[in-house]
């Protein structure tokens, strides 16, 4: 990536896409994906780079912040590319 150059990098992602058929979606990059739960949708304004995992003061759901801000950004790309909104199904683990 960093020999392309980031947009180089994204034109080409685009590019194989396109020719394998699928769909190369952008979500806003100022989304709080690691901040909002994705179980309830609450955010945690509080959360801190450092923090690894949290658990949502709504639900009580812990989050892997990676893993949770992974779902997030799947569902709001999905939800974009046919209008419905999209859950993921969640492996245990």
């Amino acid at each position: 990536v960093s020999d392309l150059g980031f947009y180089s990098f994204l034109l080409k992602v685009q590019y194989l896409a396109k020719k394998k058929g699928k769909i190369v979606r952008f979500i806003d990059r100022w989304f709080p994906s690691s901040k909002m739960c994705h179980c309830c949708g609450c955010l945690n304004e509080l959360l801190n780079l450092r923090d690894r995992s949290w658990t949502c003061d709504s639900c009580d759901t812990t989050h892997d912040r990676d893993v949770n801000a992974a779902i997030n950004i799947h569902v709001v790309g999905a939800s974009t590319a046919g209008g419905d909104t999209v859950r993921p199904a969640v492996a245990a683990g």
